[in-house]
C-alpha cells in the first residue's frame, strides 16, 4: 500500500459504540455530501450488523483514494474491528485480538503504515467494560508503546458538554497524548440520515443546525489526522508473527502434557493393579484391566470461530 498522502487509521471499540455509523459520517464528510443533498453514503450495511452482534466480525477495511472535490486532500484507508466487551466474554475479546492480528500480518492488502490508533466510545457511557485496563493493553500490545502519539479518542453521540466517557478513560489508563490530557474528538451523527425536506421555508432547521456542526467536527479532526505521522508496522507484524507461533506452541505443549499426565496414571494404576491381583493375573491370562486411553475426537466449533487441522498428523495446528 502506497503511503505517500495515504492515511491509514484503525477504528477500536466497545460493541455498540457507534463505530459502524461513525465511519459511514467520515465517509459523507470526506466524499463532500452537504446537507441539501438528496442522497448519503452507507459503507455499513444493517442487516450485516445484526450478524456482528451474534457473533465476531471480520476486520474490514474502506479505502477512498483521493480525487477532486473530496474534503480531505490525501487518500485514506479505514480500518473497522469488531467490537469489544461483548457480552460473549473474554473469549470473544482475544478473538476480536487475533482478528486484528491476522489483519494487521496478512499480505493480501498489506497496511506498512498507521497514521491513527483511534479508541471509539459513547459520551455517557461510563461503564468500566468499555475501557476495561485489560483491553488497552491488549490493544496497545498489539502495536507497541510507540504508537502512544497516535492513539486518540473518538467520543460518538456527543453533544457540546464535556463527555464523560472522557473521565472514565482517565481511570482505565487511557494514553495521555496531549498537554490538556486525553487526545479526543467529538461527533454527533443523529442527524446523519435525517431527512432535509423542508415544509416551510421560513421554518428554521435544527437539523441542518446539527449537521453543519457536524461537519465542523469532522473538519477539524481531519485536519489534526493530516499533520499525523505514520508509525512502521514492520516491527509489529514480525511481534504479533512471533507472539501467535507462541501462543499455538503452548497450546500444543499443554495437549502433550495431558496425554503425558494419561499415560502416567495408567501405568501407576497398573502397578497398583499389579500389587493386588498379581497372583490372578498369572492364573488367568485372560485378566482385563481397564485404562484411559486418549482419543482424537472431532467436534464443532462455536458459531463464529474455526479452526485448522492437518490432514496428515490428524491434529488441530490452530484453534480459536
Amino acid at each position: 500500500m502506497d503511503h505517500r498522502d495515504h492515511k491509514v487509521i484503525i477504528l477500536m471499540g466497545a460493541a455498540g459504540s457507534g463505530k459502524s455509523t461513525l465511519i459511514n459520517g467520515m465517509v459523507n464528510y470526506i466524499l463532500g455530501v452537504e446537507w441539501k443533498d438528496p442522497f448519503r453514503f452507507q459503507c455499513v450495511r444493517q442487516d450485516d450488523l445484526r450478524v456482528h452482534h451474534s457473533q465476531p466480525g471480520s476486520v474490514t477495511a474502506y479505502t477512498l483514494r483521493h480525487q477532486d472535490g473530496m474534503a480531505v486532500p490525501y487518500s485514506i484507508t479505514i480500518v473497522e474491528t469488531p467490537g469489544y466487551g461483548n457480552t460473549k466474554g473474554a473469549r470473544r475479546d482475544k478473538e476480536v485480538t487475533r482478528k486484528i492480528q491476522r489483519f494487521l500480518t496478512q499480505e493480501k492488502i498489506r497496511v506498512d503504515q498507521i497514521h491513527a490508533v483511534c479508541f471509539v466510545a459513547a459520551s455517557n457511557d461510563i461503564r468500566s467494560t468499555s475501557m476495561h485496563p485489560y483491553i488497552l493493553d491488549s490493544v496497545l500490545s498489539l502495536f507497541g508503546r510507540d504508537v502512544k502519539d497516535n492513539i486518540r479518542l473518538l467520543v460518538t453521540f456527543a453533544d457540546m458538554a464535556h463527555p464523560p466517557v472522557v473521565e472514565a478513560c482517565a481511570s482505565a489508563k487511557f494514553p495521555v497524548t496531549s498537554a490538556g490530557g486525553i487526545a479526543y474528538s467529538k461527533f454527533d451523527n443523529s442527524v446523519l440520515y435525517a431527512s432535509n425536506e423542508q415544509q416551510d421555508e421560513e421554518d428554521f432547521s435544527f437539523d441542518e443546525l446539527f449537521w453543519q456542526m457536524g461537519q465542523e467536527n469532522y473538519q477539524k479532526f481531519f485536519a489534526v489526522l493530516e499533520k499525523m505521522n505514520g508509525r512502521d508496522l514492520a516491527s509489529t507484524r514480525e511481534v504479533i508473527q512471533r507472539r501467535l507461533l507462541l501462543d499455538q506452541s503452548l497450546k500444543d505443549i499443554e495437549r502433550g502434557l495431558e496425554v503425558y499426565l494419561v499415560n502416567v496414571e495408567n501405568v501407576q494404576m497398573f502397578r497398583r493393579k499389579i500389587k493386588e491381583y498379581g497372583d490372578k493375573m498369572e492364573a488367568n491370562r485372560n485378566f482385563v484391566l481397564e485404562t484411559k486411553e486418549v482419543r482424537r475426537v472431532k467436534v464443532d466449533c462455536d458459531r463464529g470461530f474455526v479452526a485448522y487441522n492437518c490432514r496428515h498428523c490428524q491434529r488441530t495446528c490452530e484453534d480459536p
